[in-house]
């Protein structure tokens, strides 16, 4: 997804709320974050209430060029 709204560099907050934004999940939703930065993208991990998301965030543009999900696993 395109989003050059950024000129410089994303700050991890700023990439956590692009990955849930592409994932269509509310940020009020997300009970856990692991936010990695390397070679100019996040590695955002997160999890709401059913589901676990990895998503990939350019730190440079903002753009999402990769998202996946999975169910948690069961308790």
């Amino acid at each position: 997804m395109k989003n050059n709204v950024y000129g410089r560099n994303l700050t991890a907050a700023a990439a956590l709320s692009e990955a849930a934004r592409s994932a269509g999940v509310n940020e009020s939703e997300i009970t856990g974050e692991e936010i990695t930065l390397d070679n100019g993208y996040y590695e955002v991990r997160f999890t709401s209430n059913w589901l676990q998301y990895d998503c990939y965030v350019d730190a440079a543009t903002g753009d999402v060029p990769g998202i996946s999900a999975a169910p948690l696993p069961a308790a």
